[in-house]
């Protein structure tokens, strides 16, 4: 359990750093963007610049995950039918 606490935390401190390549492979591990630490911030709302490399990693991942998500759902509605 420690080691998943870690892992989130990890994707919080290399956005507020603005660790690019750290927030990268996090993402790519499956780092989830919507966890929010002791503060209440996001991985997105600890990134210092708005539009960053950080950021837009964070954004678009969120983006990602939101159209994946809504496809899934379309697709279960039309195999129900």
């Amino acid at each position: 359990m420690r080691t998943y606490v870690w892992f989130l935390l990890c994707s919080h401190i290399g956005a507020r750093q603005n660790m690019y390549n750290c927030v990268l492979l996090l993402l790519a591990r499956g780092a989830r963007v919507d966890i929010t630490n002791k503060a209440g911030d996001s991985p997105l709302d600890c990134c210092l610049v708005e539009n960053n490399d950080c950021y837009v990693a964070i954004n678009l991942n969120i983006q990602l995950k939101a159209l994946v998500s809504n496809s899934r759902q379309r697709t279960q509605r039309i195999l129900t039918k």
